[in-house]
């Protein structure tokens, strides 16, 4: 994983070739996905639709609160797992999903020993997302 400023502002985090999300300052997480997975994630209230690009695979977590479909964010946290503990989850959901992608399609050994469906299940995400998550890396 790398780490690096984007190119809109913020820091922006990569797998690879791949963006897997990019934070705007300490306000924003934009956060890439396949779509069924990101369509579990917003279903599940993780997170909402991307603010710009509603329609593609990312999604925007608010760490106000007033992401793009209501009620993700810093209120309506459960005790114990506020903002920035849910956009680590989120970028390492996306990271797991694409760290699978790339270990099944090029050569990247590092991502060999990677037990993505152990990692998966540590993160105790809502059943639906596991599913969606489960079906791209299976």
């Amino acid at each position: 994983m790398t780490v690096r400023d984007h190119r809109f502002g913020g820091r922006e985090f990569r797998l690879g070739a791949r963006e897997v999300g990019h934070l705007h300052g300490d306000r924003q997480a934009d956060i890439a996905y396949p779509r069924p997975v990101r369509d579990a994630v917003v279903g599940g209230g993780l997170a909402g639709p991307h603010h710009l690009f509603p329609d593609s695979g990312w999604v925007t977590y608010r760490v106000d609160g007033a992401a793009e479909g209501g009620g993700h964010g810093a209120t309506g946290e459960g005790a114990g797992h506020g903002a920035a503990d849910r956009i680590v989850d989120l970028l390492r959901l996306s990271y797991l999903v694409h760290a699978a992608a790339l270990g099944r399609r090029e050569d990247h050994p590092e991502l060999a020993a990677l037990d993505v469906l152990a990692e998966l299940e540590s993160l105790g995400l809502d059943p639906d997302v596991t599913a969606a998550v489960r079906a791209r890396v299976a």
